[in-house]
């Protein structure tokens, strides 16, 4: 029996012993003994190179839903959405428990105050009078840090536009006594003493004017026959004749500077 070169031992051994049993078997059963090729039976013994794999099959049929499984863990929150409309408002709900009161607040700003602008005086007579149609001369002051009254003429002169309140109390000497209160050359207020007799008698009176700047007012003695010759006012160190007057309140934009005016 001749073997392939390159026959490995064990596979010739091997093939070797089935053809002499082949052999043996057909000679007793009378048949004739044919002599195989060693090539041939050796290559029905041994394994084939592989071959290239074929194409892939058609897809099976979906096979029956199975059992449900057992619930899962909870999923990481998904990214919030984006925002939705507003909604219409609501009626308004009642009314809550009255608060605490809050802390003070810090104090404001010093604003601009009438108070800034000051006008007054207060004057008296030293000595007594009898000068008619002529300012009085009241030559005693009490006050009169602004100095819009002018001892030597007598009158006040406005330096700020506004209401003005003045009054006056003169001790009177003499049958009677006419005083009048002037503004710019003009009598607005008038008042009549008649002297009953006796020692010493009062007059008095009060107004509020409006006046502008550069107005002057004054009191003055006015009268005429009998009445001029005996009029008078009177004045020593037990009694005071005195003429005075304030700014109520200033007719002017506040937001000026002092200086301005």
């Amino acid at each position: 029996m001749k073997l392939a070169p390159g026959t490995p031992q064990c596979l010739s051994v091997l093939c070797l012993w089935v053809a002499a049993h082949l052999s043996i078997s057909q000679e007793e059963d009378g048949t004739e003994v044919a002599v195989p090729d060693a090539r041939e039976a050796c290559a029905r013994w041994m394994a084939g190179v592989p071959g290239s794999p074929g194409p892939d099959g058609v897809a099976g049929r979906d096979g029956k839903d199975g059992q449900q499984g057992e619930k899962g863990d909870a999923g990481d929150p998904g990214v919030p959405g984006a925002s939705g409309e507003p909604g219409e408002s609501g009626a308004q709900g009642p009314a809550g428990l009255r608060g605490f009161p809050g802390l003070p607040g810090l104090p404001g700003d010093t604003g601009e105050s009438s108070f800034a602008y000051r006008s007054a005086f207060s004057v008296a007579l030293t000595k007594p009078t009898t000068s008619t149609n002529t300012p009085l001369h009241l030559d005693k002051t009490f006050y009169n840090e602004q100095r819009h009254y002018d001892d030597l003429s007598g009158k006040f002169r406005c330096r700020i536009p506004g209401i003005y309140y003045f009054t006056y109390h003169l001790t009177v000497q003499g049958s009677e006594a006419r005083i009048a209160l002037y503004r710019n050359s003009r009598p607005l207020s008038l008042t009549k003493d008649q002297f009953q007799g006796g020692d010493l008698d009062q007059a008095s009176g009060t107004t509020v004017l409006s006046l502008r700047s550069g107005d002057e007012v004054w009191l003055e003695l006015y009268g005429y026959g009998e009445a001029e010759r005996d009029a008078g006012v009177y004045s020593d160190i037990y009694t005071d004749s005195t003429f005075s007057g304030f700014l109520l309140h200033p007719a002017i934009d506040t937001n000026l500077p002092l200086n301005s005016m």
